[in-house]
């Protein structure tokens, strides 16, 4: 009865996995066209180098923004205030744990890709 069971959870797993994959494309869509159709404010952050942008994203989501990776470019959207959001994540990216294993980020100010110096950069 065991042998059975594996093919069944072994196609559970395989859906699960892709409806997962496509709910996260589906978001990114969504986000990429109310941005280009101005609907919503936007937001870019460049993640460092040993930053994961999973990490960044999931602690984003947790304090209620939108927000999907693009490689190491971080895009945040939101529907308020784009200097009352500006803000806000801001708080959240330098709380936010550096990786999924939780390791604390470095210590710096958190700069958006539209600042002056704006690659995302931390500075002292």
């Amino acid at each position: 009865m065991s042998v059975a069971l594996v093919p069944v959870l072994i196609a559970l797993a395989v859906v699960g996995v892709l409806g997962t994959a496509l709910a996260a494309l589906a978001r990114r869509r969504r986000i990429q066209v109310d941005e280009a159709e101005g609907q919503r404010q936007s937001l870019r952050y460049r993640v460092e180098p040993g930053e994961d942008p999973a990490s960044t994203v999931a602690a984003l989501h947790a304090a209620g923004f939108d927000a999907v990776s693009d490689g190491d470019v971080v895009l945040v959207v939101g529907d308020a205030d784009p200097e009352r959001d500006r803000s806000e994540v801001r708080e959240v990216l330098r709380n936010a744990p550096l990786n999924t294993q939780g390791d604390p980020r470095p210590a710096g100010s958190v700069r958006f890709m539209d600042e002056q110096g704006g690659r995302g950069a931390r500075s002292a």
